[in-house]
Formats: structure tokens, sequence, C-alpha cells
């Protein structure tokens, strides 16, 4: 799969040049189910963060019986 999805229909911040968009796009991990693994991409391309459910192996190897989802934000780009 691949794409690339507008997460926020509408501005949410905007300055005197530039409005926030924010999008999800399809990305490979052996940490995450395949398929079900979206990178979260933020202006200029800069990586904000992965989302997407955890791989049964993950799954397994940490004790959890049931399926899980996981959201990894990098708070840097915000600093």
């Amino acid at each position: 799969m691949t794409g690339k999805y507008l997460l926020n229909d509408f501005p949410k911040f905007q300055t005197d040049r530039s409005i926030l968009r924010i999008f999800a796009e399809f990305f490979a991990d052996p940490t995450y189910f395949p398929g079900r693994c979206a990178k979260i991409v933020g202006p200029k391309g800069v990586i904000l963060g992965y989302i997407g459910a955890l791989h049964p192996e993950v799954i397994t190897s940490f004790g959890l019986t049931l399926p899980c989802g996981a959201v990894e934000f990098n708070v840097e780009p915000f600093l």
C-alpha cells in the first residue's frame, strides 16, 4: 500500500507565510503488522512520529495476548 493522507482538513496553525499540514504516509517497519503502519509527516517533510498495529511477535514478546496499537511521537520538532 502506498499513499498520503491529510490528517487535518483545515489549518490548525497559521503564520504569516505557512499553514501547518500533517500527513500520514504508509511505512514498512517490522515492529508493526505489515500494511498497518504509517509515519506522521509534518511541514517540510519532518517525521513527527509513527502509528500502527503492533506485529504479533512484538505483542507476544511483551507477554500480551490481545492485539495492540502504538503511537510514537518525536517531540523535538515541537521544541
